[in-house]
């Protein structure tokens, strides 16, 4: 399958955490109040909660924008089933890029028809490469953490929901 130009991959920089999620404004007010029984000389008490405010800016170390997929080498076949070793490569809001490989090949069974980088499929301009989702049962816990990131950012058909990025002021 061909293969897309190299990408600059940021020299330094940590890769987002797989348990984060963006922070942005947020309130919060609380009222309580509360009779303490008067039986056995006990007193009346009454107390209110207090109000709070919080802001904050959106984490700068979560991917945003969309995750760009790619083979790094030749897919191998196995009674017509294409297994494709691919990276996935995301924008930060600082406008740096990371890239980080699957721990595990993609399957596409009829490969031919269903792998977005056989020939067939390379000529088609809207076919569309969505995550392939590990074999059941995988300990994903060990995966590098931006394709842990991806994985949970993703929903049940494979499209990776992030939050769109701002414009980059470089």
């Amino acid at each position: 399958a061909p293969q897309a130009a190299p990408v600059a991959e940021a020299t330094s920089g940590a890769y987002a955490n797989p348990n984060t999620t963006g922070t942005g404004n947020g309130t919060s007010t609380g009222v309580g109040s509360g009779t303490e029984p008067a039986t056995g000389g006990g007193q009346g008490g009454n107390g209110t909660g207090n109000q709070g405010n919080g802001n904050g800016a959106t984490n700068a170390d979560v991917p945003c924008g969309v995750v760009e997929f790619k083979p790094t080498a030749a897919p191998r076949y196995s009674n017509g089933t294409a297994y494709e070793p691919v990276e996935a490569m995301v924008t930060f809001p600082d406008g740096h890029r990371q890239v980080a490989r699957f721990p595990y090949p993609w399957a596409y069974p009829d490969g031919e028809h269903t792998d977005p980088w056989s020939d067939t499929n390379l000529k088609d301009p809207n076919f569309v490469t969505v995550l392939r989702y590990p074999p059941p049962g995988t300990d994903t816990s060990t995966f590098p953490p931006l394709i842990q990131y991806i994985i949970r950012h993703s929903d049940a058909a494979g499209y990776t929901n992030l939050q769109p990025c701002p414009p980059y002021r470089g």
